[in-house]
């Protein structure tokens, strides 16, 4: 089955040599699904050349909030309506939740309370369980898409993860990152937290978190939509696509 990363950013510069490139932390994250992922740098204007080029979609995180109107973001939107209508199974993290939600006609804004970041304990609605996963956002989901299902909620963010039948599965935390990264994008970007979350961050261990279950959870929507059909092919795991279209 092949996945396609929309990739909306990239780590930052300072950051890669420890950590590697953003869209590394994704095809991690699936690494147990066994899937073909293909690369397309969208925030560069990449994008493919056809939502037939996979079988399931990806969008990543970004630094960039879900209603700019960059060039790159609403062609992104576009794409996303485009794998919405086809049925293409699609998942989203944090940016990817958000712009996915504006996309199909929810709303999105800047958190009133500023920055949260590090890790949250997330109330799943759908299993009744409690998950505590690295989180690093100042926007959020404040209006529903029509088709949305809210799944997973935490104290501050009460549209934390959604699901749109058998479409879609997005959440507003990051399952793909580890807690070294979530410290040193705290310290190179100088952002000001709360007190106790900043002491929550500096301690976080991944081994405690609930990342690895999510990942599960991901691998096993792409796995069982009925729409999504295996590649069957013996490709890399990682392929970089740059089909450059501006």
């Amino acid at each position: 089955m092949r996945i396609g990363i929309l990739k909306a950013d990239e780590t930052p510069g300072g950051l890669v040599t420890r950590h590697g490139r953003y869209d590394e932390f994704y095809v991690r994250l699936l690494a147990d699904g066994d899937f073909e992922c293909v690369v397309y740098p969208v925030f560069e204007g990449v994008f493919p050349h056809s939502i037939e080029d996979a079988d399931g979609w990806f969008v990543t995180g970004s630094k960039h909030s879900a209603w700019e109107e960059l060039p790159w973001i609403l062609r992104l939107k576009g794409l996303i309506q485009d794998i919405y209508k086809a049925q293409k199974p699609l998942v989203g993290i944090c940016f990817g939740h958000q712009v996915i939600a504006s996309a199909l006609g929810g709303r999105v804004e800047r958190y009133k309370d500023g920055w949260t970041a590090g890790p949250v304990k997330y109330a799943r609605l759908d299993n009744g369980q409690q998950q505590e996963v690295l989180a690093f956002h100042q926007d959020q989901v404040t209006g529903l898409p029509p088709e949305a299902r809210v799944v997973g909620s935490s104290d501050t963010c009460e549209y934390a993860v959604l699901r749109y039948g058998e479409k879609a599965f997005t959440m507003q935390f990051h399952p793909e990152l580890t807690s070294d990264y979530v410290r040193d994008l705290l310290s190179l970007r100088e952002i000001e937290l709360p007190v106790a979350m900043r002491a929550l961050a500096n301690n976080a261990n991944d081994e405690s978190l609930q990342g690895k279950e999510v990942a599960a959870e991901i691998v096993e929507f792409f796995r069982s939509s009925t729409h999504a059909v295996s590649a069957g092919m013996q490709m890399p795991a990682l392929e970089s696509r740059h089909n450059e279209i501006r």
